[in-house]
């Protein structure tokens, strides 16, 4: 699955958001079969506002850049309110789906 989209609602603690963080990173590494993979984080913010379907949410917001040699592959969006109530994380499927197709072709 690389278009990699996860909504949820519960009662987190910041160690489940890691660790739904990286299946989310494990599970797009595998589709993209990439031996060399780097991921970097590249936006930490606290206390951002987060809009999904009307609904607005206030909390943590985590962009992860994920690349191997050659080029920017895309990126892992992670939100966590600052309830701890609501997790969204999902991909950028421009660059990671074009990747996708050269991999195939």
């Amino acid at each position: 699955m690389i278009n990699y989209e996860l909504t949820e609602r519960g009662n987190f603690t910041e160690q489940d958001f890691g660790e739904k963080i990286n299946e989310a990173l494990l599970s797009v590494s595998k589709n993209l079969k990439q031996q060399k993979l780097s991921f970097k984080k590249v936006r930490h913010t606290y206390n951002q506002g987060y809009t999904i379907n009307n609904e607005e949410f206030c909390g943590t917001y985590i962009t992860i850049q994920i690349s191997n040699k050659e080029r920017n592959l895309g990126d892992v969006n992670c939100f966590l309110d600052n309830k701890k109530k609501f997790v969204e994380i999902s991909s950028s499927a421009t660059s990671i789906h074009q990747t996708q197709k050269e991999n195939f072709n």
